[in-house]
């Protein structure tokens, strides 16, 4: 077992454990109210589901006083308290199948006005990416390949992001880095997604979570119509929201919109391999989230020609590392001086010498090239607490755009002396 691999399947199971441990990696589902009637318990909830895509994979539990149940799947072989019916998306309304002792507790709970809790545990994901370094950590490199060709000025994009534009389609490894409005998405992704669906070849747009992605998604469609290109160049893997289901169905699993009228997003098994197989053949920008490539790399084929990252400096090392086993050219976006990975284990127990791997949870996708070339979890950790919040980059070729639509000049000017530092400008403010 190579050293990068013992480091990250290390800090998977730490990780795993915590969670564990201490009955975190769970989300509350809020509850309005509910209601049991015979063997049949039914939830209203406070809010719409959000991530479904995570949903699929996760284990629902509920909470009866201070006991856990954990619900089953409809079709689940074994017999359960409490197993999944119906979700009613519109009426935010979920159907749950209990046992008759489960019933006569919850009648109990009910009139003894106990409150109920709903929870889906999310720490399938941390499993996830264990079982994926497990089986293919050992292939884990720096990207090193790129095939060069020479890039067109593109008349509509700003030199700088021209330059960045180059630098991304001739890196293995490159990072575009500007602060809000500076063109990153609409701009630089978008020609170099053109770039390849010119030469006919398939790209990947990878994103942080299920919003981020379909924020990204709608970005560049509003581009793809505006010259006329085909939403259904375009695939998203995985549970779209409703909202984008209807306004974007071109670009989403066409089983999905099959299954639309009468969809039940808890119990709904992912579409057949060859009908998705399909599909994949003929989209040339396939849109998937982090969590989504590493649970669906086994059993779909996502190779592409660039893997392009959104909102990198939210994204974990951990999960980075996996878009790395094809040497497949990646390029990061984001900005290194925004928000950074979330990880619920606290500092206090990652600085624990038998913990310090887990630090791979809390740095980003721009401590990269630093592991990859043999950095330790803790080393980098020292170096983000001295306020790097990015190493130095030899490999990882940088592009910085300082020109922002987003705000006017003047506080374009404040920002970039107080945080950026990089010169930059916004518009000027017409009087």
């Amino acid at each position: 077992m190579n050293d990068l691999k013992q480091i990250l399947l290390s800090a998977a199971h730490i990780y795993y454990q915590y969670l564990s441990d201490n009955n975190l990696g769970l989300n509350e589902i809020a509850i309005k109210q509910f209601e049991c009637r015979d063997d049949e318990l039914i939830l209203a909830l406070k809010y719409s589901v959000g991530d479904m895509d995570l949903k699929l994979g996760g284990a629902l539990l509920l909470q009866v006083g201070d006991r856990l149940y954990s619900i089953a799947e409809a079709d689940s072989p074994k017999e359960s308290e409490v197993m999944l019916h119906f979700y009613d998306e519109k009426q935010r309304t979920l159907f749950l199948n209990v046992s008759e002792a489960m019933a006569k507790m919850l009648e109990k709970a009910q009139k003894a006005k106990i409150p109920l809790k709903l929870f889906s545990d999310l720490k399938f994901l941390v499993q996830n990416v264990a079982d994926f370094f497990d089986k293919y950590g050992e292939k884990l490199r720096l990207p090193s390949s790129i095939v060069h060709n020479p890039t067109p000025h593109i008349p509509r994009l700003s030199e700088e992001q021209n330059i960045a534009l180059s630098k991304v389609l001739n890196s293995p490894l490159s990072y575009v880095w500007g602060p809000p409005g500076t063109g990153k998405t609409q701009a630089v992704l978008f020609e170099a997604l053109l770039y390849y669906i010119k030469q006919g070849k398939r790209v990947g747009v990878v994103a942080t979570t299920n919003n981020a992605l379909e924020q990204v998604l709608k970005a560049l469609i509003k581009q793809f119509d505006n010259l006329g290109l085909a939403r259904d160049m375009i695939l998203r893997l995985g549970m779209p929201t409703l909202q984008y289901m209807s306004e974007y169905p071109q670009t989403c699993d066409p089983s999905l919109l099959q299954k639309r009228k009468k969809l039940d997003l808890f119990s709904f098994q992912e579409s057949t391999q060859d009908n998705i197989k399909i599909r994949l053949k003929n989209a040339f920008v396939v849109g998937v989230t982090l969590d989504g490539f590493i649970s669906r790399y086994d059993k779909l084929d996502l190779h592409f020609s660039h893997i392009f990252l959104d909102e990198c400096a939210y994204a974990s090392l951990i999960k980075t590392c996996a878009l790395c086993v094809d040497n497949t050219p990646l390029a990061l976006f984001g900005d290194h001086k925004q928000l950074s990975p979330v990880c619920e284990m606290p500092p206090n127990k990652l600085t624990e010498a038998e913990n310090d791997n887990a630090f791979v949870w809390n740095l980003s996708a721009l401590f990269l090239e630093a592991f990859c070339k043999g950095e330790s979890p803790a080393q980098l950790a020292n170096m983000n607490e001295q306020g790097y919040s990015m190493p130095p980059l030899q490999d990882t070729i940088l592009s910085t755009l300082s020109k922002t639509h987003r705000y006017g000049d003047n506080l374009a000017r404040l920002l970039d002396n107080y945080v950026y530092h990089i010169g930059l400008r916004g518009t000027e403010m017409q009087m």
